[in-house]
């Protein structure tokens, strides 16, 4: 498993944050699980954030068209253009669940 940063991921994180996910993923590789999470908080809008390790463990790309996401009481289904995981690799990505069960990526 490799840890890889969407584009706009590695030009804006965090020092802290990139430490605390590299050390989620040196945590987590090994095991089955298909996503990790990292933070939640809720934003000025009463907006749930929540930001998960994704782990692709299959040999195929992993690509976000229509895709459930299910968090503790936080389920959406997402189309994310932009986010294509590579076989055997983790990435980080935030999922912004709004109320009444819609929601949009970040």
């Amino acid at each position: 498993m490799n840890l890889s940063f969407e584009k706009t991921w590695e030009n804006a994180i965090a020092p802290i944050d990139r430490q605390a996910i590299t050390q989620l993923f040196e945590d987590t590789k090994d095991s089955q699980e298909r996503y990790s999470h990292y933070k939640s908080t809720t934003n000025h809008r009463g907006h749930t954030l929540i930001t998960l390790l994704i782990h692709n463990r299959s040999d195929q790309l992993l690509l976000f068209n229509h895709t459930e996401v299910a968090y503790e009481n936080n389920v959406d289904f997402f189309t994310i253009p932009k986010l294509i995981i590579p076989p055997k690799t983790s990435t980080p990505w935030c999922f912004i669940y709004k109320n009444k069960g819609t929601a949009q990526v970040d």
